[in-house]
C-alpha cells in the first residue's frame, strides 16, 4: 500500500515539464504570429482597397482641359448637368474626360470632351451642351487637389487624389472596362452624378 501511494505521489520529472512548456510556447508563438499577420493584412487591405483599383489610367487622359466648364448651371434646360461629388476639400479643380468608344477609353487624345470645374462644398457642377454628348459614353473624373493638372500617385503607383467613373465603375487591378463605365445620355435638363473616392 505504501509503495502504491509513493508511486502516485511522485512528481513529473522537471525535464518533462519543461518539454511540455516548450511545445506549448512554440504553438502560442505561431498563433501570435498568425494573428499579427492577419491583422496587418486586414489593415493593408482596408487602407488600400476602399474598393479603389490599384492602377488608374494615365493622368494625361484627363489632363489639360480643352473646354472650360460652366460651373454654375443656371440654364440646365439647355444641356445636361453633371454633378461630381466626393471631393475631399474645395481646393483645386475637378478634371473630367468623356469617352465614346472602348478604343478611346483612357486615351487622352481620343477623349471627345475634357472639362474642369471648381469645387464648392465637395461638389462640382458642370453644364454640358446636349448636342456634344453621344447616345452612349463613359466619364472619368478626378479631384486635382493641388491644381497641377496631374493625377498624383504614391510610390506604388496608387493614386493619392480621389477619382471615379460613370456608373460608379470600379476594378480591383486597374481602370474598369469601358462597358462597366458606359452610360446612356440623359434628357435635356437631367442631372448625372459621378462619385469620386
Amino acid at each position: 500500500m505504501s509503495e502504491q501511494s509513493s508511486i502516485e505521489s511522485d512528481p513529473i520529472p522537471h525535464h518533462q515539464t519543461l518539454t511540455v512548456w516548450q511545445e506549448n510556447h512554440g504553438n502560442l508563438l505561431l498563433v501570435f504570429f498568425a494573428v499579427i499577420l492577419l491583422i496587418g493584412a486586414l489593415i493593408l487591405l482596408y487602407r488600400q482597397n476602399r474598393f479603389v483599383p490599384v492602377r488608374f489610367p494615365e493622368a494625361d487622359a484627363i489632363d489639360n482641359p480643352t473646354e472650360s466648364a460652366v460651373s454654375n448651371p443656371a440654364n440646365a434646360d439647355e444641356g445636361i448637368v453633371l454633378s461630381v461629388i466626393g471631393a475631399g476639400s474645395d481646393n483645386g479643380m475637378i478634371r473630367i474626360a468623356f469617352y465614346e468608344s472602348a478604343n478611346s477609353f483612357n486615351d487622352p487624345e481620343s477623349a471627345f470632351l475634357k472639362m474642369s470645374a471648381p469645387i464648392t462644398e465637395g461638389e462640382a457642377k458642370i453644364l454640358i451642351p446636349f448636342e456634344m454628348v453621344p447616345e452612349k459614353f463613359a466619364i472619368a473624373a478626378y479631384h486635382d487637389e493641388n491644381s497641377d493638372e496631374t493625377l498624383n500617385r504614391n510610390r506604388l503607383g496608387i493614386p493619392n487624389e480621389r477619382y471615379g467613373y460613370s456608373e460608379d465603375a470600379r476594378s480591383i487591378t486597374g481602370p474598369p472596362a469601358y462597358e462597366d463605365a458606359l452610360t446612356d445620355r440623359p434628357n435635356v435638363g437631367d442631372t448625372m452624378t459621378v462619385s469620386i473616392r
